[in-house]
């Protein structure tokens, strides 16, 4: 990662030197792994939390710079090839990706405090996970407050703008929860399944669609400041979560896959 930061990113100065750009990026992905305040980040190679603070909002907008290199939407070609790797799950035809909605926890904002908290009565943003077969992020919205319903995200969301247009640019189907607005494009479950047809579909539907939420435990077992709180105001949270995006599908692309659960008081699977 620092190899790719490089190029974009100077040298940070502290008192009695200067931090190399391989520290700063470490320390930037101390603070998103592991949650911990900005201070005691620091205190692991001796500089102080507005260096830190500084560090990583540098680190960050570098990172963002590398968003669409590592999130984007597939080419046909490839929306296909996940359709027969999504079918050879449970036998689900068509389908190229999975949809779903997680909170990240957020402080307590100065502004429109009200639209940040969700319907477990804490503050955070909504974000929207796009994934394939492989648990790549192939697209994230997370400027949403959490009070936000999924569906509206989504409506809102240029994932719908592309899947809606005419002619339509994917040819394939995206799963969600009942959350979501049934289109010609997206398939969600029978909520009162009434025979064996609707039961098994159901079945297949659930087998396939819980690699998003695989995903978003891996995301968050990564990234363990998506899981705990972001003690930052709103703005700077979302670019964190596109941040740790970003770097899951660099992870995942390397190889480095953690597919275990989070054991601290929540399921990686739920809407934590």
């Amino acid at each position: 990662m620092a190899d790719e930061v490089e190029p974009l990113l100077m040298p940070e100065g502290e008192r009695g030197g200067v931090l190399p750009v391989i520290l700063q990026v470490c320390l930037t992905l101390r603070y998103l792994i592991t949650g911990n305040f900005q201070d005691a980040v620091g205190e692991m190679i001796g500089v102080s939390q507005s260096t830190v603070s500084r560090t990583v909002r540098k680190v960050l907008d570098i990172f963002l710079v590398l968003v669409p290199r590592y999130i984007r939407a597939p080419t046909q070609q490839e929306a296909n090839f996940q359709k027969r790797l999504f079918s050879e799950m449970a036998g689900f035809p068509g389908v190229f990706a999975c949809i779903d909605g997680t909170h990240v926890r957020i402080q307590r904002p100065r502004d429109d405090e009200a639209d940040y908290v969700n319907r477990k009565n804490f503050h955070s943003l909504n974000v929207q996970i796009v994934c394939n077969s492989d648990m790549l992020i192939m697209d994230c919205v997370a400027r949403h407050p959490g009070s936000a319903h999924d569906a509206r995200i989504l409506r809102e969301s240029n994932l719908f703008a592309a899947m809606e247009g005419q002619p339509r640019q994917l040819q394939g189907l995206i799963l969600g929860d009942s959350g979501y607005p049934v289109r010609e494009w997206l398939m969600t479950p029978f909520l009162q399944p009434s025979n064996a047809q609707q039961e098994a579909f159901n079945l297949a539907h659930r087998q396939t669609r819980v690699t998003v939420e695989r995903c978003v435990g891996v995301l968050k077992r990564r990234f363990h400041s998506l899981h705990t709180e972001l003690r930052l105001e709103p703005a700077v949270a979302s670019r964190v979560v596109y941040a740790c995006c970003m770097l899951h599908n660099k992870a995942t692309m390397l190889g480095l896959n953690d597919d275990e659960p989070i054991d601290e008081g929540c399921h990686p699977y739920s809407r934590c």
